[in-house]
């Protein structure tokens, strides 16, 4: 079964002002009409994905996925290959696994995750079913966490031995010929610390990580203990290949009203014989203006040294949430970014497989364009903020589709703003 997925490659760019908390709405408007030009993706849909987890990872054609099991109230680590979905050999748990696939050190593929003696709060089961979203695990709030790898597509998971420190809680892993980068937080700390562990050598090189809490941007300019909210710094996911790094960092800097404080970043570290080349770069940040208007960046899968990312975001000046979604990719060599619009539905997760991009495309079940709504959008919906969130049913559709060489648009030295 084939579609054709309409991607438009953006021209323009757009670089308004965004203060934390507000966003200057003359700026989107021209976003939201703003000139493109059109190219068809070939794209195939695979599967659908009902109650699936934004994360998809992906090598060697077997893609890998977390799936919310209503009746049990518990998620299961699932993998597609060749038209056919099953579960992993691989023990259910109350949130989505942050795993990654990629060569082992044999070269064959593989997944590592992670396994904790006490998870992140997980979503409540009214989340799925309603229109409040699936949040993110907030990863300071894990302890004990132990890296494990399994040989896809059969093999059965193993303690990775050499990454211990006593009192240590290690997540979010990715693995590139048998090494591994992983998120640690030691004890009492909350504060995260990015590392890369080599398997021939069983040492660890320390890589970038973004900023700490309290000492990165936001509202107010202080940092303030509160007992729901104390202040964190935690890597949401990661992607790792032999030329970079690519993770997402999120700042939650405490105190009533912050939420998570420092609008997430997408990172990419530049790697060259196993050791960071270059500082790390900001590729991505994601913003919310508390009252209408947002851009959220997700999902860094790395080729090489090219970061591919989704970009979906919008406002609702005079009318309902309209959203614009998009293909992004940076190169960490040239530091220069591409993009391309996508539309109808939204780009929601995405995996790099060497020429071939996995991604979840997302069609919300409140859909314009209609009399309010712009022709061209993404998406238009009432509940678009948070039904874009998560795939239960009650939002709307998950499909898994298939792109082969996706083509972006034309270099840029800056980033095309938040759409182009």
């Amino acid at each position: 079964m084939r579609g054709e997925a309409v991607v438009e490659l953006l021209e323009g760019s757009w670089y308004g002002h965004i203060l934390r908390g507000s966003i200057v709405i003359a700026g989107l408007l021209w976003l939201l009409g703003g000139s493109v030009s059109r190219a068809s993706a070939a794209s195939t849909p695979l599967a659908a994905l009902p109650n699936a987890a934004q994360k998809l990872t992906a090598y060697d054609g077997y893609v890998v996925f977390s799936q919310y099991e209503p009746s049990a109230r518990d998620w299961h680590l699932m993998i597609w290959h060749g038209g056919s979905i099953r579960p992993l050999p691989v023990p259910a748990r109350d949130m989505p696994f942050d795993a990654d696939a990629g060569p082992a050190a044999n070269g064959r593929p593989a997944l590592v995750y992670s396994r904790c003696a006490q998870n992140p709060a997980p979503p409540t089961a009214n989340d799925l079913q309603s229109t409040e979203y699936v949040r993110e695990p907030v990863w300071t709030d894990a302890r004990g966490c132990r890296i494990y790898e399994l040989a896809l597509p059969n093999g059965s998971p193993k303690l990775v031995k050499g990454i211990y420190a006593p009192g240590a809680s290690d997540s979010t892993p990715a693995i590139w010929d048998g090494d591994i980068a992983f998120a640690r937080l030691t004890a009492g700390s909350r504060d995260a610390k990015v590392y890369l562990w080599h398997h021939s050598t069983r040492r660890l090189t320390a890589l970038g990580g973004g900023p700490g809490p309290c000492r990165a941007p936001f509202i107010e300019g202080r940092c303030e203990a509160h007992p729901r909210t104390p202040p964190s710094a935690w890597v949401g996911g990661m992607s790792l290949d032999g030329s970079a790094l690519g993770y997402e960092w999120v700042v939650e800097n405490g105190g009533a009203g912050f939420g998570e404080g420092a609008d997430p970043e997408i990172r990419v570290d530049p790697l060259r014989a196993g050791h960071q080349s270059a500082p790390s770069q900001v590729t991505a940040t994601s913003f919310a203006s508390g009252t209408c208007g947002y851009a959220e960046s997700n999902s860094p899968s790395v080729a090489g040294s090219d970061l591919l990312f989704d970009t979906n975001g919008g406002g609702c000046e005079g009318g309902p949430e309209e959203i614009l979604s998009s293909f992004k990719s940076y190169s960490a060599t040239t530091r220069t970014w591409r993009a391309a619009r996508f539309s109808p539905g939204l780009v929601t997760a995405i995996a790099e497989d060497h020429a071939t991009t996995y991604w979840i495309r997302h069609d919300l079940k409140e859909f314009g364009p209609n009399d309010e709504c712009n022709p061209g959008l993404s998406a238009c919906s009432s509940y678009a903020f948070t039904e874009a969130q998560d795939c239960s049913p009650a939002h709307g559709s998950c499909t898994l589709m298939q792109t082969n060489n996706l083509t972006l648009g034309a270099p840029q030295s800056r980033s095309p703003g938040i759409f182009g």
